[in-house]
């Protein structure tokens, strides 16, 4: 079974291609057929990052080239004399991939069509005519041709660190250790054992006392 021979239009300006754009178009078409030629039209230095793609896939780049006051191009109507001339001398190209989805196109899909090829539209949702959508034999957005995404690491963040202070677990330990350390008192008799502060020796007998003061503290 012979695969499909492709030849691949892109108008940049109308698809807004990316990298990753691009790379997912090339391989939509590519599970569907060979890629025997492919332009791309409206070229300008903002797509500077799309060089390597396109020499790596021996893509005709067309430039852009933008005059009077509304700045319009000619990379509409080049892209369709292009595409005839192509239809017209060379008949290893049974398929035609455009990728637009500018109704200006929909003349050149009927005329393509009567030739017997297939025609396959690729476009962004918001930039895609009915009117062309309908026209081609399959029409893809460019959504579902799908970018490549990244996946998911599986690394998941660390829970987030408590003070010990804060933790019961923690506590625990520490306040039985205080409770276990043994006081300066405990060896002292009864009768004279007395509570200490930094001001002095409050007596047993009565707390509520004032603390009395040595000469060694008051000197």
């Amino acid at each position: 079974m012979s695969s499909s021979k492709f030849a691949l239009f892109v108008d940049l300006e109308n698809c807004g291609a990316k990298v990753d754009t691009l790379l997912s178009v090339l391989e939509k078409v590519k599970i569907r057929g060979d890629i025997l030629l492919g332009k791309v039209y409206g070229y300008t230095d903002q797509y500077s990052d799309l060089k390597e793609v396109l020499l790596s896939n021996t893509f005709t780049v067309v430039p852009s080239l933008r005059y009077g006051i509304s700045q319009k191009n000619n990379a509409d109507i080049l892209l369709v004399i292009d595409a005839l001339e192509v239809a017209f001398t060379n008949p290893l190209i049974d398929s035609f991939c455009i990728v637009s989805g500018d109704s200006d196109y929909t003349p050149l899909v009927g005329r393509l069509k009567s030739m017997g090829k297939f025609v396959l539209g690729i476009s962004r949702s918001a930039a895609a005519s009915n009117i062309f959508i309908n026209a081609c034999n399959e029409f893809q957005f460019l959504e579902n041709v799908g970018g490549r995404t990244r996946k998911p690491t599986g690394k998941k963040r660390p829970p987030p660190t408590r003070s010990p202070w804060t933790s019961r677990s923690s506590t625990r330990p520490f306040a039985a250790s205080w409770r276990s350390r043994p006081t300066r008192t405990s060896s002292m008799p009864a009768s004279s054992r007395a509570s200490f502060c930094a001001c002095g020796p409050i007596s047993t007998k009565n707390p509520t006392a004032a603390p009395h003061f040595s000469s060694s503290w008051t000197s």
